[in-house]
């Protein structure tokens, strides 16, 4: 009717997925509030996305998922912060590396910064195709490291979240993605100690 309002909302589903470590991050806590706030949305919180995925896959088909998704997480990784167009075929190492930690058997290790860009299409390639559209918001928690590239810059940068179909959330993103001050790269690069920042 003319003159009023109508209010239209395609999501009415909310998936929140956990990490793959243990952590702080209460995801019951903000499931919980996002339900609250969220009216007539269902808020449900899963296992990692690629969980997910491997839990719906016949058990003669778990090892080569695993092998297929390895692989594109190590060509995920940024080979040259200052080079957006680097890229180096992943070592055999590396895949199983990024294999073992999928099926839970090694931690994430520190300083692997990931292409969000690569990232994104990798778990959306995960999301069941009933979920593909815009009646479910997926969120993945993650604790990769990931950036984008900034043409100003003309380097990567990290980031704390990187919103798309999934979105993704890093965990360590909030901690080693926040900008630094001047000073901070300037003493860096004089050789001044940085813990005293």
């Amino acid at each position: 009717m003319k003159g009023e309002e109508t209010k239209v909302r395609a999501v009415s589903f909310l998936h929140l997925y956990r990490l793959r470590t243990q952590s702080s991050l209460d995801l019951g806590e903000i499931a919980g509030y996002l339900g609250e706030q969220l009216e007539g949305i269902n808020v449900d919180i899963r296992n990692t996305c690629p969980e997910e995925a491997l839990a719906k896959l016949p058990s003669r088909d778990k090892g080569e998922f695993l092998g297929l998704l390895g692989e594109k997480l190590a060509r995920a990784k940024v080979a040259d912060i200052n080079n957006k167009d680097a890229a180096l075929e992943p070592l055999p190492a590396e895949i199983e590396y990024e294999k073992n930690y999928l099926a839970g058997s090694s931690s994430q290790s520190t300083g692997i910064l990931y292409d969000s860009f690569e990232l994104i299409p990798l778990y959306a390639s995960l999301i069941p195709e009933e979920e593909f559209n815009f009646a479910h918001c997926h969120i993945i928690f993650s604790n990769r490291l990931f950036g984008t590239w900034g043409e100003n810059e003309k380097r990567f940068h990290a980031r704390v979240s990187a919103y798309s179909f999934p979105s993704i959330i890093s965990t360590s993103g909030i901690v080693e993605a926040r900008a630094k001050r001047k000073e901070f790269f300037l003493k860096r690069q004089l050789g001044i100690d940085l813990l005293a920042l």
